[in-house]
């Protein structure tokens, strides 16, 4: 379902006012980056008040390891800047949080078995439907965060991925139905703002058990080695726990992991 600039912001305005009144929500019909208006707005104000960045449309939307994400009209494009009380070792909680929060969302409409695909991705079947990418800047101290910004995007409308259609996939075409972008963004919107408040013990497990990786061959990329394993699962510290063909196990914390083999 796509909508102009106005009515864009008119929908998203009034759902959040009726389900999130007070909560600030700021709109773009187009920016380059919701990521890269958040951190600006967090570095240029004294107040430290979360926020909601939401654009119709993004011009350099970011993944993980510097790679572009497809941002055209009809997606869901929204950061969420937030001063939690997090240590920089357990930033790992603020991503799988946000990625099961996201895979709730996505169930909540559509009958869909939506899984994480360690560490940050959104899939359903093996396609890419969404994904997160999180950042922030470390207080003085160097151990805490001042703020992070979540950023998350999701392919609502029906898209035409032309060469990617085969790894990524929308919403509406897995619901067989539109899904409206005001109500998805507040539904989605109401779980990040729990995170502080919720038990990472229950959101870590959950976190493990979305895993869409768990049982599978895949390729392990680092910046120093590539190399082909199994993955046993996710940890409860949310690192992922592969074997190797030799039989040697490793816990990996960063890294990317394709399952394409090729």
């Amino acid at each position: 379902m796509h909508y102009n600039g106005s009515s864009f912001e008119i929908k998203i305005k009034n759902a959040f006012s009726e389900k999130l009144p007070g909560v600030k929500v700021v709109f773009f019909d187009e920016t380059d980056s919701t990521n890269t208006r958040a951190k600006l707005y967090a570095k240029g104000k004294e107040d430290r008040g979360s926020a909601f960045f939401i654009a119709r449309r993004q011009t350099a939307g970011r993944g993980r390891l510097g790679r572009s994400f497809l941002s055209e009209e009809g997606g869901l494009y929204m950061s969420y800047l937030s001063y939690p009380n997090l240590p920089a070792a357990d930033a790992i909680k603020l991503t799988a949080y946000s990625a099961v929060a996201l895979c709730d969302t996505v169930r909540e409409f559509c009958d869909a078995e939506a899984g994480i695909k360690w560490v940050n991705d959104c899939f359903i079947g093996e396609k890419k439907l969404a994904g997160i990418l999180t950042e922030g800047e470390f207080a003085e101290d160097g151990l805490h965060f001042e703020y992070t910004v979540v950023g998350i995007g999701v392919n609502l409308s029906r898209i035409d991925f032309g060469s990617l259609s085969d790894i990524a996939t929308d919403l509406e075409s897995e619901c067989g139905a539109a899904v409206d972008i005001s109500d998805f963004a507040v539904s989605l919107a109401v779980k990040l703002l729990d995170f502080e408040s919720s038990d990472p013990a229950v959101y870590m497990k959950r976190y493990s058990e979305l895993s869409v990786l768990t049982g599978r061959r895949v390729k392990v990329i680092t910046p120093t080695e590539n190399y082909f394993a199994k993955v046993l699962g996710v940890n409860p510290d949310g690192s992922l726990s592969v074997e190797l063909d030799s039989g040697e196990k490793k816990d990996l914390i960063s890294g990317d992991v394709s399952v394409r083999l090729d």
